[in-house]
């Protein structure tokens, strides 16, 4: 079989946190090499990668059409953490076990649905930072969604290795009445039977268990089969890397991890391993041919959804929006009060020149917006504000706005530098932490919090707390190789972010590695895997988000935790976006 007749559709990147390790830019390469038409990004509960994947495919995109080869397709997707109840239920039985379940949309709609499905299983949860979607939201907002029945732990895994068929064969009716032809029953064979046929493992007996009654079921019922490898890593060495993490989580060391699972299979196989492995059943592999024909190309950006100003009647007319025309009223007005009634000509061009380009740019509300918060931010809540925080300050109109202090034809600055960024543009302000709070506040109260924010910042490793991992997992903890750890740390004060790096410029941590009595090669190469991966998702300090209708519309919201610096290290939970930018 040819490496195009297979598409990977279970896929986790590290932002499946502490539970792959694997980059999303290295991961669409690769398929992309590899000769795939397409691949799904499918984290754990969240979609915090989905935007970067997105990007770096249409980055893709532009340069293979311009050379005539056809797109590559994204097909963005989450594995979702279900429950069989309700979330109006108080059963903490049966209904209320948390399952896998593999989504993917299929079109914009599916997206929009799968973004709602996504956001409620993170602000509809008693519990934070646990992520529980249910039936109850799934069929609600079903359409446009290919469901896969999901690998380890997932329901029908569950009901199986239970041995539970009467509540197997609801499982499969229910997903089948509400999904139809796009609900498929997924296998998977991650574990390598001729390394572990001395030893018994369960999770090996079980997984062969399930597909022999996956495919029976799926007969029975007349659902699909679909092959999917489960993708935790990009290569097969990045395996032990990926085996730190799972440590790490599971506060284990790699002996113990290593002695209780049987060797698994995750890495980003080829296409041609894929056919290989499934070639007992190339329809498991057709499947995925069959479903990459379903999703269609759809764009995920979309223009800023700036919230509305009150505008006074009387402005905008055919030939000046209303926010146009109010802007250029406010903007001549307040350069009347700074330069005089008879403004000179240097201002009024000027002016003229920046409400053209900003009029073409279509951002004018924009600018009314943030006059509306930096007014109220003075006059009603007495925030300290700075007198211009960056490029801004090089903008007139922001200047008689009054949203900066600096006056860029007096020191001569320009106000390209302000616009010369494509797409949105970018005014800052710089305020003091309580005054911060208190404009996030005012904000939600004047907007109403579902149309508001926090914006998620990720927490990634270092060089020198990747190695701190990997060396503590597998026990090499010493006198020397935390002394090593001490060298890289000071490195990285130095502006020094890669472990190879660090090593290569600094002869007296090669020198240490050399006396350590153990082999440090392999942790070398678990730790530069490591680097960049995300550790955490927090809330930015200093990020916020307000939109004209709510925010999930658009975007995912998660919760995540702030550390409070008045509290004993107590998490403050905030709505954050799952987007970073």
């Amino acid at each position: 079989m040819k490496n195009s007749q297979f598409i990977h559709l279970n896929v986790h990147s590290h932002y499946s946190i502490m539970d792959g390790c694997a980059g999303i830019k290295e991961m669409v390469d690769a398929a992309v090499e590899d000769g795939m038409q397409g691949m799904a990004i499918t984290d754990s509960g969240n979609m915090y990668g989905v935007m970067e994947f997105f990007d770096h495919i249409s980055y893709i995109n532009t340069k293979r059409q311009a050379v005539g080869i056809s797109r590559f397709k994204p097909i963005i997707g989450c594995e979702l953490c279900m429950t069989q109840g309700t979330k109006d239920e108080k059963d903490y039985g049966e209904n209320s076990k948390a399952y896998r379940l593999t989504v993917l949309a299929k079109n914009y709609q599916g997206y929009k649905n799968l973004i709602k499905i996504v956001s409620d299983s993170w602000t509809n949860n008693d519990v934070y930072m646990a992520p529980q979607a249910n039936r109850q939201d799934l069929e609600r907002h079903h359409e446009g969604l290919i469901v896969l029945s999901g690998g380890e732990f997932s329901e029908v895994y569950t009901h199986i290795v239970s041995n539970k068929m009467d509540r197997l064969d609801e499982t499969i009716k229910w997903y089948r009445q509400v999904f139809g032809d796009d609900y498929y029953l997924e296998l998977q064979r991650n574990y390598d039977g001729d390394s572990v046929c001395n030893v018994l493992y369960d999770s090996w007996l079980n997984a062969q268990k399930v597909n022999v009654i996956l495919i029976k079921k799926g007969r029975e019922f007349g659902v699909k089969l679909v092959a999917t490898n489960d993708v935790r890593y990009l290569r097969p060495n990045d395996k032990s890397a990926y085996n730190a993490l799972q440590c790490d989580a599971k506060f284990k060391t790699m002996a113990q991890l290593t002695a209780q699972n049987p060797p698994s299979s995750r890495w980003l196989r080829s296409g041609k391993e894929m056919c290989e492995l499934f070639a007992d059943l190339p329809e498991a592999i057709a499947s995925t041919i069959e479903i990459y024909d379903k999703v269609e190309f759809y764009d995920i950006h979309h223009a800023p959804m700036i919230p509305s100003i009150d505008i006074p009647k009387g402005f905008g007319d055919d030939k000046k929006s209303k926010e146009d025309d109010y802007l250029e009223y406010l903007s001549f007005s307040g350069a009347k009060q700074i330069y005089g009634d008879v403004l000179p000509e240097e201002v009024s061009d000027r002016l003229e020149y920046e409400l053209q380009i900003i009029a073409e740019r279509k951002v004018a509300a924009y600018f009314l917006f943030m006059q509306d918060v930096v007014n109220a931010a003075k006059s009603e809540l007495g925030v300290w504000m700075s007198p211009g925080c960056c490029i801004e300050a090089g903008c007139l109109v922001c200047y008689c706005l009054g949203i900066t202090k600096i006056d860029p034809l007096e020191y001569g600055l320009h106000f390209e530098e302000f616009i010369r960024t494509e797409g949105m543009i970018y005014i800052g302000i710089n305020v003091d932490e309580e005054g911060r709070e208190r404009i996030f506040t005012w904000l939600e109260q004047k907007y109403g919090k579902d149309c508001c924010a926090h914006v998620v910042l990720f927490d990634t490793f270092i060089a020198d707390e990747a190695f701190t991992l990997v060396t503590r997992v597998n026990r090499l903890q010493t006198l020397e190789t935390m002394a090593i750890r001490e060298a890289i740390m000071h490195r990285e004060v130095d502006g020094f972010r890669s472990i190879k790096d660090i090593i290569n410029s600094d002869s007296r941590i090669r020198d240490a590695m050399r006396k350590v009595r153990m082999s440090l090669g392999k942790t070398i190469e678990d730790t530069s895997i490591l680097e960049g991966n995300t550790r955490e998702a927090c809330v930015d300090p200093f990020g916020f988000v307000v939109a004209n209708e709510p925010i999930v519309n658009w975007c995912p919201i998660s919760v995540a935790s702030e550390i409070d610096s008045d509290s004993d290290d107590n998490d403050i939970f905030k709505r954050c976006t799952q987007y970073d930018s």
